[in-house]
């Protein structure tokens, strides 16, 4: 009798678990039928529409001065010139440097707390500098199945998550987000107007990604500053710069400078912004101050590495490189950096035997840091073998973004690269991947292409590599054409 009980225990488990699995199955499809049905009656009765723009520094708007060049900023101005009734919101999700896999992450949290009726997703140039494996960028897809349905509903094994979820204490979900939201506002303390009090709201929304109350916390800062000497002017000065408020920045680094005039960071933070705002002779100028100070960082060498890599000089970005990392360059920095080195883009590539010769200048700064240079050199061969990954990882991250819109209830909108020639093979894998998907495509680089020939003059990119002010808002206005077709004819389709 004891096998025979055994047995039925175990077929009444197995039952039990079917009639669970189908009861969450359809629970789950009710739910989010209802939750696509009030936002779509939501929509229907508010005017609003919100337009999220998620991507890198292309997004972000590095390359000009001010955020308000950005595209993002740009297209919310044309959305609402086209369709003022709708009163038009483009919220900029733009960070710059984050790859594909942080855009991933960054939209799953995004959409959790947001409800955007369209998505631009501009992402996978810096996969060059990504860091993660193809086996991690499908863990992340795990997250996301591929069957969405037109209700946003995908099938998955909503048992196996359920008890995922609840033998791990501290799981995420949107309502416990919003509660963690909740507990983090009641820690951070009342602000009594001091300069210290402002930095910790400017941290608090830094982490947040809220740049614009990031902003305002560091012109608060600003205004409680009670000398021109104070030390903590420099401290504001860099977050100005971290949340696009290049000008700003320089202005109060500049300030900065005149009183501390010994010190380095403001002159290597000078040269970053600088660089950021297109203007690359003013960042060499700034950063041949720094080498010849003798106080170079590893941040120094990071735009000494980008500078290089402007200069097409292989040698000079490798040395740039190695200099960081035996400064103390973090882990992600590393790989980040000798991905950049190992750009397609560069004119040359260095052969192992020629960065053993450059490692060999280096040999007395690494015995005087503690390096080991045959581990500087496992490191540089480590990422040429990597980077056969970048297409797979970027791909993958990609169709997860379009899949993570849809289950939403938003309309994803894939966007090529404006330089299509540089990035055609990047450019490939964005096209193939809104074909495979069905996703509207546009293609800026035809729109730049038409600009350039009604306008031999124009400048649509800044010395950096990114768009000008004008180009941006050709970006915007290509952007800004699929959006009113699309929003028009009550669908997305077609690339522009």
């Amino acid at each position: 009798m004891r096998p025979f009980r055994l047995l039925s225990i175990l077929v009444g488990v197995l039952l039990a678990g079917v009639v669970l699995e189908l009861a969450l199955q359809v629970s789950s499809f009710v739910a989010q039928s209802q939750v696509l049905s009030q936002r779509s009656l939501g929509r229907d009765a508010e005017r609003g529409r919100t337009v999220l723009c998620i991507g890198d520094s292309f997004t972000r708007g590095i390359g000009v001065k001010e955020l308000e060049s950005a595209y993002p900023t740009q297209l919310e101005k044309i959305l609402n010139q086209r369709m003022p009734e709708h009163e038009w919101e483009v919220v900029n999700s733009g960070i710059p440097g984050w790859n594909s896999s942080q855009n991933l992450v960054a939209l799953r949290r995004t959409l959790a707390s947001s409800s955007p009726q369209f998505v631009c997703i501009l992402a996978g140039l810096n996969d060059q500098g990504s860091r993660a494996s193809v086996g991690e960028a499908k863990e992340l897809l795990s997250q996301t199945n591929t069957t969405a349905t037109s209700t946003g509903w995908t099938w998955r094994w909503r048992t196996a998550y359920l008890l995922k979820q609840l033998l791990r204490p501290h799981f995420h979900s949107p309502v416990l987000a919003e509660q963690e939201e909740k507990k983090a506002d009641k820690r951070l303390p009342p602000n009594d107007g001091t300069v210290s009090a402002h930095m910790s709201e400017y941290w608090y929304w830094l982490a947040r990604h809220n740049m614009g109350r990031a902003r305002e916390a560091l012109f608060s800062a600003l205004s409680a500053l009670r000398s021109e000497e104070d030390p903590l002017r420099f401290e504001i000065a860099c977050g100005l710069r971290q949340v696009g408020a290049v000008s700003d920045a320089q202005k109060e680094l500049e300030r900065y400078l005149r009183h501390h005039p010994k010190d380095a960071r403001p002159l290597t933070e000078l040269a970053w912004a600088a660089f950021d705002a297109g203007d690359i002779d003013e960042a060499e100028s700034r950063l041949a101050k720094v080498i010849a100070m003798n106080a170079g960082s590893s941040q120094t060498y990071c735009l000494e590495v980008l500078l290089a890599r402007h200069y097409q000089d292989s040698t000079r970005a490798v040395r740039g490189v190695f200099k960081a990392i035996i400064l103390g360059m973090g882990e992600g920095d590393v790989e980040y950096y000798l991905d950049l080195v190992l750009d397609e883009s560069m004119v040359q590539r260095l052969t192992l035997d020629q960065v053993k010769e450059v490692i060999g200048e280096l040999e007395e700064m690494c015995r005087t840091y503690g390096w080991n240079p045959k581990e500087l050199l496992r490191l540089y061969a480590a990422r040429l073998s990597a980077q056969h990954n970048v297409p797979l990882v970027l791909e993958s991250n990609l169709k997860g973004m379009v899949d993570l819109c849809r289950q939403s209830g938003a309309e994803p909108l894939l966007i090529t690269y404006p330089f299509w020639e540089p990035q055609q093979d990047l450019n490939a894998i964005i096209s193939r991947v809104a074909d495979k998907k069905g996703v509207a495509v546009v293609h800026p680089s035809l729109a730049f292409a038409k600009a350039q020939q009604e306008e031999a003059e124009v400048q649509l990119y800044g010395q950096d590599g990114h768009c000008s002010e004008r180009g941006y808002w050709v970006l915007a206005q290509a952007v800004g054409d699929n959006l009113t077709q699309s929003f028009e004819h009550g669908e997305f389709g077609g690339g522009r």
